[in-house]
């Protein structure tokens, strides 16, 4: 096998491997002002999922084609996410600090259950944003949806994150490397699994729509 061969599967292999270290490169990169996190993310995976689905669409011009057209709406969303977690962990931070009694113990399990079923909806935000056009209040519903019917794949996803920053503290040497593999695993992942989710959802409509 000629691993040089552009047409080789190790090239090709290689050339994905790169594109999604580029993704994720350009999302930390647009996430340092925060409030463009969102459309850097509705980007990358607008990308993404054309290269899960094979399409070979390029990166820089669909990157910032997306990023562009949904910057406006995913602001709002964007600082709701932020304020959402935000709260999350004063509070969580509040309860670590209080002696362990019954009340607290419970308190810091409602905490970390809320803040993992409000980061397994925000993994679907931004996907949907970039392949449907709908309004914010249906792509938090649909995303929630999401959330529940894809609950294993979504522990997956969920353990990649906590595992990337676990990481982060563990292994500061590691930190830049850790930086960049971080996003692009998980845009590959959920691209991954958002193309599956998305055509199933949408021949379920096509079925729907057919049967009428």
């Amino acid at each position: 096998m000629d691993f040089f061969d552009p047409n080789s599967k190790f090239s090709q292999i290689m050339g994905t491997v790169f594109d999604y270290a580029k993704l994720g490169l350009l999302v930390l990169i647009l996430s340092i002002p925060v409030v463009t996190a969102g459309a850097a993310v509705t980007a990358a995976m607008s990308v993404g999922m054309k290269i899960a689905r094979n399409e070979a669409p390029g990166l820089w011009k669909p990157f910032w084609k997306s990023f562009r057209e949904n910057f406006r709406q995913s602001v709002p969303l964007t600082i709701i996410i932020v304020v959402l977690f935000g709260l999350l962990g004063m509070d969580w931070k509040y309860v670590m600090e209080q002696e362990s009694t019954t009340l607290i113990r419970v308190l810091r399990a409602g905490i970390f259950i809320a803040a993992a079923l409000a980061a397994m909806i925000s993994l679907y935000i931004f996907p949907i944003l970039a392949r449907y056009d709908l309004k914010n209040r249906q792509i938090v519903r649909n995303a929630a949806v999401y959330a529940i019917v894809n609950f294993p794949k979504n522990l997956l996803a969920l353990g990649i994150l906590i595992l990337g920053l676990w990481l982060m503290d563990w292994a500061v040497p590691l930190l830049p490397v850790i930086l960049l593999a971080l996003p692009s695993v998980l845009i590959r992942y959920m691209s991954v699994v958002c193309v599956s989710s998305f055509a199933k959802s949408e021949a379920r409509a096509r079925e729907g729509e057919n049967g009428e």
